[in-house]
């Protein structure tokens, strides 16, 4: 901040506290970003833990659905598997949800001949986040 002889006193002291003002914003920022990595990591290591614990498939994608809120900063997460068998996917795990639209998802299966966008999924073969 540069100031100019002829700046009255009231002026300084008015950028001053923008610039006060300005700096305490930064701040605040600076610490959530630092909260939330810091809230990311704990969610990571507990997963980890969790994850060694699983015994089965189904076990472990509760256990990532689970942690995925925490680590995703999101409301809610599923992780569905492929069952080769059905030739469909299911939600094998839930977070974030109310009783109703959680027992509505795990009642939903889903075939690639239905849905084209799943058949696109499945060759890709990659993660898929919804954003809503």
């Amino acid at each position: 901040m540069t100031v100019s002889s002829e700046q009255e006193p009231a002026d300084q002291r008015v950028e001053a506290g923008d610039a006060v003002g300005r700096l305490t914003r930064e701040r605040d920022v600076a610490l959530e970003a630092v909260g939330r990595e810091q809230r990311r990591t704990v969610a990571l290591t507990e997963l980890a833990h969790e994850v060694a614990g699983a015994r089965q498939v189904t076990d472990l994608a509760r256990v990532v659905a689970a942690a995925l809120p925490g680590v995703l900063s999101c409301d809610a997460a599923a992780v569905w598997l492929w069952d080769p068998e059905l030739g469909e996917i299911r939600a094998a795990g839930t977070a974030g949800l109310t009783p109703e639209p959680h027992d509505a998802l795990v009642a939903l299966s889903v075939k690639p001949s239905e849905t084209p966008e799943l058949a696109d999924l499945l060759t890709r073969r990659e993660p898929l986040l919804l954003n809503a």
